[in-house]
C-alpha cells in the first residue's frame, strides 16, 4: 500500500500549531473527538518557537538581573552587570525546546495525532499533508484553520528590516535599535532590547499612539516607564540611516497554498478569511 493511498478518518483537522491551534485541538480532543493537528514548525508552531517563546524566556531571564543594577543591589559586585548574550541564547533555546517538549508530551497524553507537515485542502473534507513521512490524506467532519500571521512584506519600504524573529535570533545584539509600531510585541521587544544595553529608538505611526484603545493614564504611565529605560519615542517611520529596524506590523494572513477554494472559503480584498 502506497502511503496517503487510503484516507484517514478524523473528526477534527486543525491546520496551524500555534496557541489557538493547539487550543483548539486539545479542547475537541478533550470531547472525546479524533483530531490531528498538521503544522510545519512542530509543537506551538513558529510564533512560540521563534517569537514568544524566546521572548518570554529571555524576559523571565533579564528581569532578575537588571534588579541586580539599582540600589542596594550595586554594592554586591563592582563592575557595571551585564549578561553575556551569546551564554543568555543558549539558556533561551534550551528553554523553548524543552516547552516545546512538554507541549508534544501534553498533546500524546489528550491523543491528539501531530503532524509535522503543510497541509493544503483537496476536496470538502478532505485534507492532503506533505509530510515527513510522505503524502498522507485525511477526512474530517470539522476543520480549523489557525495558520496566523506574518510580517507583510510588501509594505516594507527599502531598507535594512529584521523582523522579531531576525532579532531575536542575532548571534550580536545591535548598540542601537530602531523599532517600528506602537503595539503590544514593539513596546515588549523595546523594554526588553533597553534592558539588555541596546539605544533604542520606538518609531510610531503618524497619529498613532502607543497602545492604542488603552486608556490615558496608562499610555502616560508606559510613556514614563520608557523614558526611565532611555527609549525614545517619536512620531514617524526611521530614518534611511537608521539600523536596524524591526517591523512587527502589518501583518498578512499565512493562508497561502492552503487550497481555500476547495472548502469553499473565501477572502476579502486585505486577504483575510471571510466569516458569517
Amino acid at each position: 500500500m502506497v502511503v496517503g493511498e487510503i484516507p484517514i478518518d478524523v473528526d477534527v483537522a486543525v491546520l496551524g500549531g500555534g496557541w489557538a491551534g493547539t487550543a483548539a485541538a486539545l479542547a475537541a480532543a478533550g470531547r472525546g473527538k479524533q483530531v490531528v493537528l498538521v503544522d510545519a514548525h512542530g509543537p506551538g508552531g513558529r510564533s512560540f518557537q521563534e517569537i514568544y517563546g524566546p521572548l518570554r524566556a529571555l524576559q523571565a531571564a533579564v528581569e532578575p538581573a537588571w534588579r541586580l543594577r539599582a540600589p542596594p543591589f550595586t554594592a554586591l559586585h563592582r563592575e557595571p552587570f551585564q549578561l553575556d548574550w551569546t551564554t543568555l541564547r543558549g539558556w533561551v533555546q534550551a528553554s523553548v525546546q524543552e516547552q516545546v517538549r512538554r507541549l508534544a508530551d501534553q498533546m500524546e497524553e489528550a491523543g491528539v495525532e501531530w503532524v509535522h507537515g503543510r497541509g493544503s485542502f483537496a476536496g470538502e473534507r478532505e485534507l492532503r499533508v506533505e509530510s515527513e513521512h510522505g503524502l498522507l490524506r485525511y477526512h474530517f467532519e470539522r476543520a480549523v484553520i489557525a495558520t496566523g500571521a506574518r510580517p507583510d512584506a510588501s509594505a516594507l519600504r527599502a531598507g535594512k528590516f529584521l523582523t522579531p524573529t531576525d532579532l531575536l535570533a542575532l548571534e550580536t545584539l545591535p548598540e542601537r535599535l530602531a523599532i517600528q509600531g506602537g503595539d503590544e510585541l514593539s513596546l515588549e521587544l523595546a523594554v526588553l532590547c533597553a534592558k539588555l544595553g541596546v539605544q533604542v529608538t520606538l518609531h510610531m505611526p503618524p497619529g498613532q499612539t502607543l497602545l492604542p484603545g488603552w486608556e490615558l493614564d496608562a499610555q502616560e504611565m508606559l510613556r514614563d516607564g520608557l523614558a526611565g529605560l532611555d527609549v525614545t519615542v517619536v512620531a514617524g517611520p526611521p530614518d534611511e540611516t537608521d539600523a536596524p529596524t524591526v517591523i512587527t506590523g502589518p501583518l498578512a494572513p499565512a493562508i497561502d497554498a492552503l487550497g481555500l477554494d476547495a472548502v469553499n472559503v473565501h477572502t476579502d480584498p486585505a486577504g483575510f478569511i471571510r466569516v458569517d
